[in-house]
């Protein structure tokens, strides 16, 4: 696989957080009504340190 710019952009972390790579995306997460129970213990996981740390270990670009 050979990864191309797009509008001259390669995706990076720095391209996704600086808005400059076009192609970025964020993941929701949709709940009905407010989380609660072990669907908010996985939200607040997720947005953990440690968490980010495991959406960047397997390539997702953290929320910071």
């Amino acid at each position: 696989m050979k990864v191309l710019p797009i509008d001259g952009a390669m995706p990076s972390k720095e391209s996704v957080l600086g808005k400059s790579y076009p192609y970025a995306r964020p993941t929701f997460y949709y709940t009905d009504g407010e989380p609660a129970g072990v669907v908010k213990e996985f939200i607040d996981f997720t947005l953990s340190d440690e968490g980010q740390k495991i959406v960047e270990q397997v390539g997702f670009v953290p929320i910071k």
